[in-house]
């Protein structure tokens, strides 16, 4: 089992929702979200033997080569695999970098596919529970997700949390919450939200247009965005 669940970790956005090993379906049943004491566990720390290492790879390279038969649906057919098999690489031979979990999580969701950014976020913060901007991540991936209420306790953790911040600073996390405030219809917050972002970050242009947004919905200015 213990094998099974080191493989797993450095395969989970491939297994994990594909369905396309055995170990995939028992480890789905095992989800990471921030419950509410807003606490992640930390993974017991192991070394990779040889053999496994080169499973894990084996597995990557195998799905690689495959495409899903339903295109049209929400997965990682084989020409999104390929724009990630650079990120795959990186986590397969470091499965403790969480920078690593946070770029692929960043690319995952480029490319629209949310559920499996959300994986990669969750793993990144097993790693690193503490980690500002990949909690604010985690929001703004839950948001796509419509899951509103999670989104904000990410959020809110992101910006009490370590500080370690991208290029646009704390400023992502307050967009991504007056992102998901204002799905729950709550434009005040939401105005606000987008306006402390601003604040931080006057050039953050996502933020400009969000407060656009809400400030329209509010009814405080006019016309057509």
């Amino acid at each position: 089992m213990k094998s099974t669940i080191k493989i797993w970790i450095m395969a989970i956005v491939i297994g994990l929702y594909f369905g396309m090993s055995p170990w995939a379906h028992a480890a789905s049943a095992t989800s990471w979200h921030i419950g509410q004491s807003g606490l992640l566990p930390k993974p017991s720390l192991f070394q990779l033997s040889d053999s496994e290492l080169a499973s894990a790879k084996a597995v990557f390279m195998a799905h690689v080569s495959v495409t899903p038969k339903n295109e049209s649906s929400n997965t990682l057919n084989k020409v999104s695999l390929l724009k990630i098999e650079d990120i795959y690489h990186a986590v397969i031979s470091n499965p403790f970098d969480v920078i690593a979990w946070n770029n692929l999580g960043h690319r995952l969701f480029d490319l629209d596919h949310y559920e499996e950014a959300l994986a990669a976020y969750d793993h990144a913060l097993l790693i690193d529970p503490d980690y500002s901007l990949i909690l604010a991540n985690r929001c703004g991936v839950l948001s796509k997700l419509g899951e509103y209420g999670q989104a904000l306790e990410s959020c809110d953790l992101a910006i009490k949390k370590d500080q370690k911040w991208g290029s646009q600073g704390a400023a992502i996390a307050w967009d991504n919450q007056g992102d998901a405030l204002f799905n729950l219809e709550r434009y005040q917050e939401s105005l606000e939200s987008f306006e402390i972002a601003l604040l931080i970050n006057p050039n953050y242009q996502n933020a400009k247009r969000n407060r656009e947004i809400v400030q329209y919905q509010l009814g405080q200015i006019s016309g057509h965005l």
